[in-house]
Order: structure tokens, then sequence, then C-alpha cells
């Protein structure tokens, strides 16, 4: 169950990567907002330390959905809505690449250090550059506003499930589907 999805559901490797992945989005999403003012440093600190140790699950976590793809629509009525669900989701995951790309070189470009949890640093990736800095800045701020958006129309789309259509789409990513 820990290998990849059956068609019909989530294994288990999908629903942890799922989870975990959330909680770090809404982390780094809550934790980025506040950068600015008197406490930019230390919620930079926090943000890139958050970023760097989680770096390698979320790519992980784009990669696994990459290879398993999704599993069919729970109902054969929902393929439009389905399909909704995965350009949605894909979009997710197309926003977080170009997050985990723009942040090290932006925070490089920027000479902004890069300390995880203030036990070590991570060497800048590329050399400062000022101009480039405003512009990886700029497109890591508009994608983090993407994934806010798009991630509100993907919990919207689970209320919709859970509240109205009561059709147990949402236990696919609760509890590993079987094998058929």
């Amino acid at each position: 169950m820990w290998g990849r999805d059956p068609p019909q559901g989530y294994g288990w490797t999908s629903i942890a990567l799922h989870w975990a992945s959330a909680v770090a989005i809404t982390v780094l999403l809550f934790v980025g907002v506040s950068i600015g003012g008197e406490s930019a440093a230390r919620a930079i600190q926090l943000h890139t330390s958050v970023a760097v140790t989680l770096y390698f699950v979320l790519w992980g976590r784009i990669a696994w959905r990459i290879v398993c793809g999704h599993p069919t629509a729970a109902h054969p009525t929902h393929r439009v809505v389905h399909g909704i669900g995965v350009v949605v989701h894909f979009a997710i995951l197309s926003c977080l690449a170009v997050m985990l790309v723009t942040g090290p070189f932006m925070a490089a470009a920027g000479r902004i250090p890069v300390s995880v949890f203030g036990l070590f640093e991570v060497p800048p990736v590329i050399a400062p550059n000022p101009l480039a800095f405003r512009l990886l800045r700029q497109i890591h701020a508009v994608t983090a506003a993407l994934i806010s958006g798009l991630v509100t129309v993907h919990v919207l789309g689970v209320v919709k499930h859970m509240v109205f259509d009561r059709d147990g789409v949402f236990d696919r990513i609760m509890i590993a589907a079987g094998r058929p």
C-alpha cells in the first residue's frame, strides 16, 4: 500500500506527501506574508528554515504526483468536476515548483543568508544581483498569491464534496484505497 496509487484512490505514500505538503505550504504562506517590519529577519529565518527542511519532501510530492497521476473520478458523472480538480491540483504543484526554484535564487541574489534554524547556513546558489533579486522576489510573491487562490479553490472543492455531495471523495485522501 506504500507503493503506487491504485486506480480508484490514493495509497499511503500519496496521503502522507499530501498532508505533509499541505502543512508545509500553509506554514510557508503564513510566515511568508509576515515578512516585513521589525520582525522581518526572524520571519525570513523561519520561512527559509522550514523551506530548506522540507525542500526535498516538496519536490518528492511533485515528482510522485507526476509519476502516479491521479486516480479515476469517484463517480462516472463527476468526470468534468474531477478534471477541474486535476487541473487545479497540477496548477498548485506547478506553482510550488516555481517557489522551490525562485526561493533559493532570490535569497542568493539578495544576499539573504539561508540559515536552517540557526544550525547551519546553505551556501548561495548564485552571485548577488539586485536586478535578479527584484525580479525573483516579484515572481515569488505573485506565485505565492496564486497558490493562495488555488488552495482556496481546492478547499472549496473539498467542502463541496463533504457538505453538498457527501460522495466520499474526501475519504480518498484520508484512508488508503485497497487494490481492486
